[in-house]
């Protein structure tokens, strides 16, 4: 069994913590953009659906890219335009440039997410790559946690939203250098020449984690829309409440990283998202504190990939490019609708549609698992 790399597992985990930083920033501030800039939230959620449009394009275009280049030069490549794109992202002035600036973020976050998993693979052995995804994973829990934190102290402090930007400018700069001291050209992935076989587990993968992606990013990126038009609370006043979400979801994950064996796999993804499901309902029963628990779907999405990177060996790494692609394509949709059903029917109808999605989710996770246990390997 070939050793842990722990170089690109540190690599990845930071890739992945600057990615969620940037990615939930956005989220906390739509309440901020709209009242600034006048506008209702259907073109406000363009901000969230460009960014997912552009994910969705970054994604495909990272398999032929991995193929030809190796997963290190392009996580390199994308470290180094998500520089770019955080330097320029101080002269943005307009709600044009702001979607512009959309854009090159939501690729940016799509191409260091997509880079992370792949670092992940590269960098375990199958035995230990369910722990390794639920630790993984712990980082977009820490990016999550903080990133909201850091809008609402920066929106009071300073006069600028531009200012969100510091610390993942900064980091990134810090950590290119530790990224361009792994290329040493011995960890060259190879997508796998042989072509995937599509079968309905792998519909049923696709589909179960876009539906569980859209649940959990939509409750994320519109819970403080949501507490502050529907329960009337400031930024400030709501920011616990969506922390709360990603200290629970990092809190999980990372209980899953310390222990974790197969045969308890199944169990943990079943009780996180009834036990979030749960948690949603009760929040937006009038119970907000509930909101904060919500996040124990933590370990559902690690633990799937893990389980899917197991039975098609081989095509981990073609299948996770595929997963993430299928996600962006669903936040497009989801994002785009949670805007124009919150400008017709209001943010206390609209957000139900997270729980619904992962009501979804689990209906279609029962299927996949039995397609798991009929089917096995496809490697």
């Amino acid at each position: 069994m070939a050793p842990l790399r722990w170089n690109l597992i540190v690599c990845s985990l930071l890739s992945l913590l600057i990615s969620a930083f940037l990615d939930n920033l956005r989220g906390p501030l739509l309440p901020y953009f709209s009242r600034v800039l006048n506008r209702p939230y259907g073109e406000i959620s363009w901000i969230l659906s460009l960014g997912n449009f552009a994910a969705v394009v970054t994604n495909l275009s990272m398999i032929p890219l991995v193929a030809r280049w190796g997963t290190i030069r392009v996580a390199m490549g994308s470290w180094i335009i998500a520089l770019a794109t955080l330097a320029l992202a101080f002269q943005v002035s307009s709600f044009p440039a702001l979607l512009v600036l959309s854009l090159f973020l939501g690729a940016v976050i799509s191409a260091m997410g997509a880079a992370c998993n792949l670092l992940m693979i590269l960098g375990t052995d199958p035995l230990h790559r369910a722990r390794g995804f639920t630790g993984l994973h712990v980082m977009y829990g820490l990016g999550s946690f903080v990133a909201p934190l850091w809008v609402a102290a920066t929106l009071e402090h300073t006069s600028s939203w531009h200012h969100v930007f510091w610390p993942p400018l900064i980091g990134l700069a810090l950590w290119i250098v530790l990224l361009s001291r792994s290329d040493d050209g011995t960890y060259q992935p190879k997508l796998a020449a042989r072509p995937l076989s599509i079968d309905p587990g792998i519909f049923l993968l696709l589909f179960t984690m876009a539906t569980y992606v859209m649940g959990e990013v939509t409750a994320s990126a519109w819970l403080s829309a949501y507490l502050v038009e529907f329960r009337h609370l400031t930024i400030p006043e709501g920011t616990p409440y969506l922390t709360g979400i990603f200290l629970s979801m990092m809190v999980t994950r990372f209980l899953c990283s310390l222990r974790l064996s197969s045969e308890s796999e199944v169990t943990i993804l079943v009780i996180s998202l009834l036990g979030s499901i749960l948690f949603f309902c009760l929040g937006m029963s009038g119970w907000t504190w509930a909101f904060s628990l919500a996040g124990v779907f933590g370990p559902f999405f690690p633990i799937l990939l893990a389980r899917s990177s197991r039975r098609y060996g081989e095509h981990s790494e073609r299948l996770t490019l595929w997963i993430l692609t299928a996600t962006q394509v669903g936040l497009c949709v989801s994002q785009f609708g949670m805007g124009r059903l919150t400008d017709k029917f209001g943010i206390g109808f609209s957000f139900w549609l997270s729980p619904l999605l992962l009501v979804t989710a689990g209906m279609s996770l029962v299927l996949y698992l039995r397609d798991e246990a009929m089917h096995g390997s496809s490697a």
